[in-house]
C-alpha cells in the first residue's frame, strides 16, 4: 500500500475495530474494503454509510416465480 492508503478486511475486523480506525481514516488518501471474504463481525451497512451521505441501493435480486396451472 501506499502511504496514506488503508487496507480494511471486513472479513476479519469487528466494529469496534471499525470504530477504533475512524478518526485515522478520515484523513486517508484512500481505503481499499476487501470485501472478498463474508463479514460476520462487523456491520457493513453502517460502514457504507460513513462514506455518503445519500441512500445506497444493492443490486436487485429478484427470483423469478413459476406457477402451474393443473387443469
Amino acid at each position: 500500500m501506499s502511504p496514506g492508503v488503508f487496507y480494511i478486511d471486513l472479513d476479519r475486523i469487528t466494529d469496534a475495530d471499525f470504530s477504533a480506525v475512524l478518526p485515522r481514516l478520515t484523513t486517508a488518501r484512500g481505503i481499499v474494503f476487501d470485501m472478498r471474504g463474508y463479514p460476520r463481525q462487523v456491520n457493513t451497512a453502517a460502514i457504507l454509510a460513513h462514506l455518503t451521505d445519500t441512500t445506497i441501493h444493492s443490486a436487485r435480486f429478484e427470483v423469478p416465480l413459476v406457477a402451474l396451472r393443473i387443469a
